[in-house]
C-alpha cells in the first residue's frame, strides 16, 4: 500500500475499521444463536462485550505471536557440540 501513496498510519486506521466490523458482525450472529438456544436467560450486551473482548484478545496474541522479532537461542550447555 505504501507503493500506491498510502500512510502507515492510515493502513492502520483502514485496517481496524474494517476488522472491527466484521468482528462485530460475527459477534452480533454469535450473541443471537447462543441468545436463542444455549444462554435464553443472559443479557444480549453482556455476551456482546464478552465475546468481542475475547476476539480482540485472539487477535492481539496472533499478532504478538507472528511479529515478534525475538530469536530464539538454546544456552552452550544444551547445543550439539557441547564439550563433555
Amino acid at each position: 500500500m505504501v507503493i500506491m501513496g498510502l500512510t502507515p498510519g492510515v493502513s492502520v486506521v483502514a485496517w481496524t475499521i474494517t476488522y472491527l466490523l466484521i468482528f462485530s458482525v460475527v459477534t452480533v450472529i454469535t450473541v443471537a444463536l447462543l441468545k436463542s438456544s444455549m444462554l435464553p436467560n443472559s443479557d444480549a450486551s453482556l455476551l456482546f462485550v464478552y465475546i468481542i473482548v475475547f476476539y480482540a484478545c485472539e487477535v492481539s496474541t496472533f499478532i504478538l505471536v507472528v511479529l515478534n522479532r525475538a530469536f530464539v537461542t538454546f544456552p552452550p550447555e544444551y547445543s550439539l557440540h557441547s564439550r563433555l
